[in-house]
């Protein structure tokens, strides 16, 4: 903690006004988010691999993007006694194959283009996170987003089938 003030306390020396100043720190505190939350999925990796009477394959890296950066960790896939391979961390968690969004960042974007264009959308989403998305992506998003919905929507209606 006296590391991460004495930081601020630097960058706040080092500056030459608050606008500079406040952009080095939410760098920091972005970075430090990052690294923290990287190396606890990583050590809850760890302890479900424990919990789990599965044979370790291999570790491979998965990046994703949230709100606040970039995270990368490493998760490990297993073989479990059925003989599927699957990432433990992964389904514990909900994440989804091949999706580097995280489920917050989606629905905030996905909120934001309900009322906007999708270049202005990406824009925002550019200048206001440490992230960067296209308006292409944005319009993935919504689709997605839509899919989701609708998929909701017919799990209701079928299980009303039948009531009265």
């Amino acid at each position: 903690m006296t590391e991460n003030v004495s930081e601020i306390v630097e960058i706040l020396k080092s500056s030459n006004d608050l606008l500079e100043a406040e952009l080095k720190i939410l760098r920091l505190f972005s970075s430090l988010l990052c690294e923290a939350l990287g190396t606890s999925l990583e050590q809850l990796d760890q302890e479900l691999e424990k919990d789990a009477n599965v044979k370790v394959l291999r570790r491979d890296q998965r990046t994703i993007q949230f709100l606040f950066g970039e995270v990368t960790f490493k998760r490990r896939l297993v073989e479990e006694t059925g003989g599927y391979h699957v990432y433990l961390l992964d389904r514990h968690l909900g994440i989804k194959p091949r999706k580097r969004y995280s489920p917050l960042l989606l629905a905030r974007v996905s909120g934001l283009a309900s009322k906007g264009v999708m270049r202005t959308v990406a824009s925002a989403v550019n200048l206001l996170t440490p992230i960067s998305m296209s308006h292409q992506k944005v319009a993935g998003v919504i689709k997605e987003a839509g899919a989701r919905i609708d998929n909701y929507q017919q799990q209701g209606i079928n299980d009303t089938v039948g009531k009265k």
